[in-house]
């Protein structure tokens, strides 16, 4: 008796039976992290849309990178005393950010994909332009050529982050020690400002935790604002100056005690 074909033909529908089974458990699992994105937005106030997004008008540099770009998982929320003392309304939308990478070596291509966890913020603030991220071994080689991150006082976190921006003045005045602090709490976050947009993201899918990182990465920024640039955005908006502004705010140094304590972690 030819067992041959009867093999190949289990062989062959084993095969096309696991990757039905596959589909559908990595569309169950899909489901369940839509429904677990969509609970985390309505207990924090924040209106979820799941649907797939292919431009986006923010300015950041990771949508420039690769191709199939798109995003989906949408939150948004107006936030208000988002910076303690400025008096002025906040605009926070969270969302997953995905593009690809394909290389060739002539004879096959592969094509990589990467996902990550987004968060854009005006608070009111004119940050201006300033990149902060965790300093890589490049970094350090393109310091050696003049290229290097501006340095502050604190060695650490001169060490660990690379900070960059074409004003100095104005990046002292932002990253304050109360700033430096906050930011020494989190790893693992690329950040730019352009003008009063805060945008933040963090390497992977969205989930719950993810997004519970940058929420919270936000929210520590915008309480460890330094007062006088609280006290200028408010002049601005023709207000006078507050002595309890930014992070000289009551509201501000809880939160810090807050991080100390493994809060934003």
């Amino acid at each position: 008796m030819e067992f041959g074909p009867v093999i190949f033909f289990v062989i062959l529908f084993g095969g096309v039976a696991l990757v039905i089974f596959g589909v559908i458990a990595a569309h169950k699992a899909e489901q369940k992290r839509i429904a677990e994105l969509g609970a985390w937005a309505d207990t924090h106030g924040l209106a979820f849309s799941p649907a797939k997004r292919h431009k986006t008008t923010y300015p950041a540099s990771i949508f420039k990178r690769g191709h199939s770009r798109y995003s989906r998982y949408h939150m948004v929320a107006d936030l208000h005393d988002a910076t303690p003392g400025l008096e002025a309304p906040a605009h926070i939308e969270l969302f997953e950010y995905h593009f690809a990478i394909t290389t060739s070596n002539g004879k096959s291509s592969t094509t990589t994909h990467y996902y990550h966890s987004c968060c854009a913020a005006y608070l009111g603030i004119d940050f201006g332009e300033i990149e902060i991220r965790e300093e890589r071994f490049t970094d350090r080689i393109a310091a050696v050529f003049g290229w290097g991150s501006i340095n502050f006082e604190d060695a650490e976190f001169s060490r660990r982050f690379l900070v960059k921006s074409p004003d100095r003045q104005r990046t002292y005045a932002i990253i304050g020690p109360s700033m430096i602090r906050l930011l020494m709490q989190h790893r693992g976050f690329h950040i730019e400002t352009y003008g009063e947009l805060l945008f933040i993201h963090i390497s992977g899918r969205a989930s719950v935790d993810q997004f519970e990182r940058l929420r919270s990465l936000v929210a520590g920024i915008a309480a460890q604002i330094p007062r006088v640039v609280v006290n200028e955005a408010r002049a601005r908006r023709g207000l006078p100056p507050q002595t309890e502004a930014g992070d000289a705010a009551p509201a501000s140094r809880s939160m810090f005690m807050q991080s100390q304590s493994g809060g934003y972690d």
